[in-house]
C-alpha cells in the first residue's frame, strides 16, 4: 500500500510541472528599437518605456551599432540600450509579485569594443524591495557577441512585495548593451493546484 501511495504522490507532483503555464509579460520597446536612430547613431535619456533609476541623463540610450561604425549589431532588430558610469535605467511592468508565481527575466547583455570585463547589474524590483539581483562582468566574451542571460525568483506566502508591480532595471558600471529582454511568469493553473491537493492528500494518508 505504501508504495502505491508513493507513486501516486510521484505523479502529482510530475503533474504540477506539466500543467503550469508561462505567460509572457507585456514588455514595451522590449528590443530598445524607439526612437529609431540612423546607423551608428544614438541618444541620451529618451528612450520610451525606460527611465532613468540612478545615474547621470547623460550615461543612457538607444545606440544602433553596425559592423562598418562600431564592430558589431544588435541581437535582436537594430537597436540596443545602452549604459555606462553605472547609470541604472528601469520599465515597471503590469507583473504583479504573487506568492508561488515563478517570474523569469531573459535578455542579452552584449560586450562593446575597447570594454573588456565590464561590469553589468540584472535585477528585479518592487517598488525598493529587491527581488533578485545578478551583477556579472563579461568576461572575456567576444566584442559584440550576445551573452544570454536569465534571472528568475518565486516569492514565498510571506513575501514583504506581495502584491506590487514588477520593475526591471538594467545597468552596468563601464559602457555595456543590453537587447531583447524579455519577462515570463510561470503560473499554477487549476488543474495543478488540484493535482497539488491530491499529492498532499496521499501523503497525510501514507503518514497516518
Amino acid at each position: 500500500m505504501r508504495s502505491v501511495c508513493a507513486l501516486i504522490g510521484i505523479v502529482g507532483v510530475a503533474g504540477l510541472a506539466s500543467v503550469a503555464a508561462a505567460e509572457p509579460i507585456f514588455i514595451t520597446n522590449h528590443s530598445f528599437e524607439q526612437p529609431a536612430m540612423g546607423p551608428g547613431g544614438f541618444n541620451q535619456n529618451d528612450v520610451p518605456g525606460w527611465s532613468l533609476r540612478s545615474g547621470s541623463i547623460f550615461n543612457w540610450g538607444a545606440f544602433h551599432p553596425t559592423v562598418s561604425s562600431w564592430g558589431y549589431t544588435a541581437s535582436h532588430g537594430n537597436q540596443v540600450l545602452y549604459t555606462n558610469s553605472n547609470a541604472m535605467v528601469q520599465q515597471t511592468t503590469s507583473a504583479i509579485v504573487t506568492a508561488g508565481e515563478q517570474t523569469l527575466l531573459e535578455l542579452d547583455v552584449i560586450p562593446r569594443p575597447l570594454h573588456p570585463n565590464a561590469s553589468y547589474t540584472v535585477a528585479l524590483y518592487a517598488g525598493n524591495t529587491l527581488l533578485a539581483s545578478l551583477t556579472n562582468n563579461v568576461g572575456p566574451s567576444p566584442n559584440g557577441v550576445p551573452i544570454p542571460t536569465a534571472l528568475g525568483f518565486t516569492p514565498g506566502a510571506a513575501h514583504p512585495a506581495l502584491g506590487l508591480p514588477i520593475t526591471i532595471v538594467l545597468g552596468s558600471g563601464t559602457q555595456v548593451n543590453f537587447d531583447n529582454v524579455r519577462l515570463n511568469g510561470v503560473v499554477p493553473s487549476p488543474g495543478s493546484l488540484a493535482l497539488a491537493a491530491m499529492a498532499g492528500l496521499v501523503g497525510l494518508r501514507r503518514r497516518r
